[in-house]
């Protein structure tokens, strides 16, 4: 998992401003590599991958496709995260994070993993949304490797894309 998140803050770290037809601003480089560094280390290994996008402004918004589609706001110049979700009766709930320590990471990811929505169903899951079938693929084999999964879960995979052995 930890591989697929640093393949993508590795290709938001690449945007130059001007990413998004002549707008879209870079997101700051400093607090990106920060980020990136607080969610491969310390990103819940029970949760789904969100699919973290840039926005026209510098920042993030992370995305995972469950329920209430719940999403995160990262504002790259004050290091908060505004956690959005909608409830059975369509409501916004918010929760906002200060990021600026690892206080902060933690209490983040304190509260994601209390989400039931967000949870997988094993370790060894992820959220597909967002990544190519090579890269889940690829860090699925990494997982058979270092014992983490078995080869049923690549075999759940290649089902679930149309992959035949």
């Amino acid at each position: 998992m930890n591989g697929i998140l640093a393949k993508r803050f590795e290709e938001l770290a690449q945007l130059k401003a001007g990413w998004l037809d002549g707008a879209g601003m870079q997101p700051d480089a400093e607090k990106l590599e920060a980020v990136a560094r607080k969610m491969i280390e310390g990103y819940p290994d029970c949760l789904l991958l969100p699919f973290i996008v840039p926005t026209p402004d510098g920042n993030l918004l992370l995305e995972w496709n469950v329920s209430g589609d719940p999403t995160v706001d990262l504002d790259m110049s004050g290091m908060d995260a505004t956690f959005h979700v909608f409830n059975e009766n369509d409501e916004d709930h918010t929760e906002t994070f200060s990021l600026r320590d690892d206080a902060g990471f933690d209490s983040f990811f304190a509260f994601l993993s209390s989400l039931g929505q967000l949870r997988s169903s094993d370790s060894t899951s992820y959220s597909l949304s967002g990544f190519s079938t090579y890269e889940i693929i690829t860090e699925r084999l990494k997982s058979i490797k270092d014992g983490t999964a078995s080869s049923v879960h690549i075999e759940a995979l290649m089902r679930e894309h149309g992959i035949e052995d």
